[in-house]
C-alpha cells in the first residue's frame, strides 16, 4: 500500500501498540485526526477492531474463570494478543497491510 507520508508508518505503529495503554480510544483518535491517509486508516481501523474484539474475548474468559475454563482461555487469547499485535507492528513498520485473523474482512 502507498505510504503518503513519512509519519504515516508511525501513526500505524502508535494504533497498534496501544493495546498497552488505550486499547481502543488511541486508535478511534488516530483514525479521526489522520483520514486522510489510506495507510493510516486502514491500520487503525484494524487495530480498533481487532482491539474491541480482543478485550471482549478477555473479559468473556474472566468471567469463566469461575468455572476454571475462563483460566486457559485468558492464556490463549493473551497469547494471540501479543503475537498478533507483533506481526500489525512489523507489518506497519515494513509498510504493507495487516488482518488480525480473528477480525476478518469486517473493517
Amino acid at each position: 500500500m502507498y505510504v503518503s507520508d513519512r509519519n504515516d508508518r508511525y501513526w500505524a505503529l502508535a494504533a497498534h501498540l496501544s493495546i498497552i495503554l488505550l486499547p481502543v480510544i488511541a486508535p478511534l483518535v488516530i483514525l479521526i485526526l489522520r483520514a486522510n491517509s489510506r495507510f493510516v486508516r486502514h491500520h487503525a481501523g484494524q487495530a480498533l477492531l481487532f482491539h474491541i474484539i480482543w478485550g471482549l474475548l478477555m473479559m468473556v474468559s474472566g468471567w469463566l474463570c469461575w468455572i476454571l475454563i475462563g483460566f486457559p482461555m485468558l492464556a490463549i487469547f493473551g497469547l494471540m494478543g501479543i503475537w498478533t499485535t507483533l506481526r500489525a507492528v512489523f507489518a506497519a513498520l515494513n509498510e504493507e497491510t495487516y488482518r488480525y485473523p480473528i477480525t476478518g474482512n469486517w473493517m
